[in-house]
């Protein structure tokens, strides 16, 4: 009898031996995948930071031209009433 009780606890061990086996299996490939995901994740942060910085450099430079155009426009509007005022003193 108590050869059998021996046979049994050596396989209940041997049987919590593969199932613990499998359970660090299954959280090493649980694992995997997250850090997997957290590449992506990096990875998509990265290229939203790029595009952040491009959409910047892209603001700035509309910024000056429009600074640009204002300027002159201004110059061209100032032209034009020198020019009208020309007209009226020759006149």
């Amino acid at each position: 009898m108590s050869s059998r009780i021996s046979a049994l606890k050596n396989k209940i061990n041997r049987l919590e031996n593969t199932i613990s086996f499998k359970n660090i299996k299954a959280k090493e490939k649980e694992i995997m995948e997250l850090k997997q995901k957290v590449n992506c994740k990096e990875e998509d942060i990265a290229n939203l930071v790029d595009g952040i910085r491009r959409t910047s450099r892209e603001l700035k430079d509309a910024n000056e031209s429009i600074v640009t155009l204002n300027t002159n426009i201004k110059s061209s509007e100032d032209k034009k009433i020198k020019n009208k005022i020309k007209k009226l003193f020759v006149s």
